[in-house]
């Protein structure tokens, strides 16, 4: 019998402002990120508490530290980059279909995260949006 066994994680992240661009207007990018890993989260400030099961609140954290680290890095988060990094998290297809398998693939998302993925020309930077 699988266990259902609903657990919680709390994260304090130290600057306000981009806080609040994380969570995006309205907390839009908690909200997909809530529908996709089927958890819950609210947040008060820099500080967020993740409810549900281990493994989604695991997988989460992952996504939000991820967005963390491009906004201390200057880049923009916007509900793209959510999604994308859900895509890379999730392995699932750019429009939105599953590939059928919901695990996660640590590989795909490190590429989310590294700047392999990158190219840059002279008026911006462009990231890939799938794996």
């Amino acid at each position: 019998m699988s266990s259902n066994k609903q657990a919680q994680e709390h994260i304090i992240f130290d600057d306000n402002k981009l806080a609040s661009i994380l969570y995006g207007e309205q907390n839009t990018h908690l909200t997909r990120i809530e529908k996709a890993l089927k958890v819950s989260i609210s947040n008060r400030g820099n500080e967020v508490t993740i409810h549900g099961q281990a493994q989604n609140i695991k997988q989460a954290r992952q996504i939000l530290d991820a967005l963390w680290d491009k906004l201390l890095k200057g880049e923009d988060v916007e509900p793209d980059t959510v999604d994308s990094a859900l895509r890379f998290l999730l392995n699932n297809d750019p429009k939105g279909k599953s590939n059928g398998k919901k695990t996660h693939n640590s590989d795909q998302f490190s590429e989310f995260q590294s700047d392999k993925t990158r190219i840059t020309t002279k008026k911006r930077s462009v990231q890939a949006r799938s794996p």
